[in-house]
């Protein structure tokens, strides 16, 4: 929920800026891939939040957060008490990557809606 409305909300739409930054990062449609690095991050991380298309956001969200890690931050510290640093970025990126490993759990939506599917597959049979 955090990355959506801490980080998302802010990027969508993007701000000339922001557009400008994803353009130095050498992306050839800067436009395009702002908008869908911000909806990764606003609508990826409500999906997660919600446990709903968890394992496709977690994707999404994963390799937002790596160019952020890799690219956006590659000259930064890993950590650092004054300064920008990468550790945010790798935090997300490793729970992105868990969530796209693991699914959303037994509380997440999309299981409850496949043991809704199975139950109702299982009458119909």
């Amino acid at each position: 929920m955090m990355m959506a409305i801490g980080h998302g909300l802010a990027k969508v739409p993007p701000t000339e800026g922001f557009v400008k930054l994803v353009g130095s990062l050498g992306f050839p449609t800067p436009a395009a891939f702002a908008w869908a690095a911000g909806l990764s991050e606003l609508v990826g991380g409500l999906l997660i939040a919600a446990g709903f298309f968890t394992r496709p956001a977690s994707c999404l969200l994963a390799f937002t957060m790596g160019v952020a890690a890799f690219m956006q931050h590659s000259a930064d510290p890993l950590f650092s008490r004054t300064g920008p640093s990468k550790e945010l970025a790798v935090l997300y990126l490793v729970a992105a990557i868990a969530f796209a490993l693991a699914g959303s759990g037994r509380w997440g939506l999309d299981d409850l809606l496949r043991r809704r599917l199975d139950s109702t597959n299982a009458s119909d049979a």
